[in-house]
């Protein structure tokens, strides 16, 4: 094993050109890597091909661990404090939920639930915007941040992740 510092969600270059198969073309030495899932046992790095922008494309293959090294590009937490991010989830009704993150970490953030307004456009519906800095810091807690179609967005729930608000207020549906 050439590098002992490969983990799950790294960057990884290849050492080796890897040759065509019927899933990829030719893959030359320098290409980047994004690592889903490291075993030693086996010796081998699940991996996806990253583009410039570090957004994963969606083809998965094993690579012998002694074919890549670690990159120098390593991806940083695109996250900031203060940044907003919001939640949608429900079985037969639409819940919005609004987090605002209070600390950045290398891989993770600090996340509180934050109030929202609610407009009611008709009946048991409507939108909602969030309400900056209406929390409770007994509610917080460490959520690892994950990048997805080339954007930040962390597990809430089982059942929910959330992703960057874009200041737009998003509708909601109740059921009574």
């Amino acid at each position: 094993m050439k590098d002992n510092k490969i983990t799950k969600y790294s960057i990884v270059e290849l050492t080796k050109e890897l040759p065509e198969t019927r899933y990829h073309n030719t893959l030359p030495v320098n290409t980047k890597l994004y690592v889903w899932k490291v075993s030693k046992k086996n010796n081998n790095v699940l991996v996806n091909l990253v583009d410039k922008d570090n957004a994963k494309y969606n083809m998965s293959f094993l690579v012998n661990i002694s074919d890549v090294k670690t990159s120098k590009d390593q991806p940083t937490n695109p996250v900031k404090v203060n940044d907003i991010f919001y939640s949608s989830w429900g079985y037969d009704q639409t819940n919005i939920d609004f987090y605002q993150v209070i600390k950045v970490m290398k891989k993770s953030v600090e996340i509180v639930p934050i109030h929202q307004n609610k407009e009611y456009t008709g009946p048991m519906i409507g939108e909602t915007t969030p309400i900056k800095d209406s929390y409770n810091l007994s509610e917080k807690r460490r959520v690892n941040v994950k990048i997805y179609n080339g954007k930040p967005s962390f597990k809430v729930y089982s059942f929910a992740n959330a992703y960057p608000y874009n200041n737009e207020p998003l509708t909601f549906t109740e059921y009574h």
